[in-house]
């Protein structure tokens, strides 16, 4: 996963608190437990069972990708990473007219699950047609080191599902985490602010700690079970 630090057609947001965090998206810290839980029990009632559109977005090494595709077995929904497709082997981007091409191709279909960023204009697209809108929003220390554990499982085969076909994980190693730190100051803030859009934050799953992407996943196999 890499992102440039800004994508083409990202807006500027000079009003963007300093943190990253507008209004309608508050920090974690300070905050009651019971209001959390409440506020996280609530949003997970967004993924009903009329969800047939979910796109999943967050910074690099927050799990997105299992998260994906524990959705997709759930729902029998198919599941594409806009990694995929954006990069070619030996991390050669590919051309964005492309990328767009087969974006929009998903989002025709009837039901999806998409995983990652992609321009901003295909976010905004993506945004616009989905059902519900899963932002795994975690420390940044805490997308430091499952990136870093991705990596060493991925060096002993211990995983399958990144990188991208014909590109390595390992000698990208120290730009990854460097575009982790990039996508959390400079990049965090505009999509916080994009989530909270009125038209958008109703069908937001703000995942902030990785025990409320635990109970999401828990709570959404346990929905899709009892039906």
């Amino acid at each position: 996963m890499a992102f440039p630090s800004r994508f083409p057609g990202q807006p500027a947001n000079p009003r963007a608190p300093a943190d990253g965090y507008s209004r309608a998206v508050v920090p974690y810290r300070g905050r009651h437990p019971r209001r959390v839980y409440l506020r996280l029990e609530e949003e997970i009632t967004r993924c009903d069972d009329s969800v047939k559109r979910v796109a999943i977005i967050g910074n690099g090494g927050g799990g997105k990708s299992l998260l994906a595709q524990h959705m997709g077995r759930a729902l029998g929904l198919p599941v594409y990473a806009i990694d995929d497709v954006q990069w070619q082997p030996g991390w050669v981007p590919t051309p964005r007219e492309e990328v767009a091409r087969m974006h929009t191709g998903w989002l025709a279909q009837p039901g999806w699950i998409i995983d990652g960023w992609g321009g901003w204009d295909l976010l905004t697209e993506r945004f616009a047609a989905a059902d519900a809108i899963v932002f795994v929003d975690f420390p940044l220390t805490i997308h430091y080191w499952w990136a870093i554990k991705r990596q060493v499982e991925v060096t002993l085969g211990l995983r399958h599902d990144w990188p991208p076909k014909g590109c390595k994980a390992l000698p990208i190693t120290g730009r990854l985490l460097r575009v982790l730190s990039r996508v959390h100051r400079e990049l965090r803030p505009q999509l916080v602010a994009t989530l909270s859009e009125p038209r958008v934050r109703e069908r937001v799953v703000h995942l902030r700690r990785p025990r409320e992407l635990r109970r999401f996943r828990e709570r959404f196999t346990i929905s899709r079970v009892s039906v």
